[in-house]
């Protein structure tokens, strides 16, 4: 699977409440939103932290899919994130192999 753009996020985790506020505490300590960013002054926008937090966590995952069935862990989700400071339509492109 993948997700076009650069920023956003496509992740496998555990989708539960703690973690989602762990896992936003931790990414704004690594690109703080309020922060200015080089990428501000040279496009006029202001999402310089939502590009760092997606090269961070990445685009796309492999999954195995067996019998038709998605291999996945009983807990684990398939989580799409968008950082960006406004509104995008978004997609997510999936291609089965085998």
């Amino acid at each position: 699977m993948f997700a076009p753009g650069t920023t956003c996020a496509l992740i496998t985790m555990e989708y539960e409440e703690g973690i989602i506020k762990d896992l936003t505490a931790l990414l704004e300590r690594l690109a703080p939103q309020n922060t200015e960013y080089e990428h501000h002054k040279r496009w006029g926008d202001h999402n310089g932290a939502a590009h760092i937090k997606s090269a961070l966590m990445g685009t796309d995952v492999a999954l195995p899919v067996q019998n038709r069935v998605l291999q996945i862990g009983t807990w684990q989700r398939i989580v799409f994130i968008d950082f960006d400071e406004r509104p995008r339509t978004r997609e997510v492109i999936m291609e089965v192999f085998g």
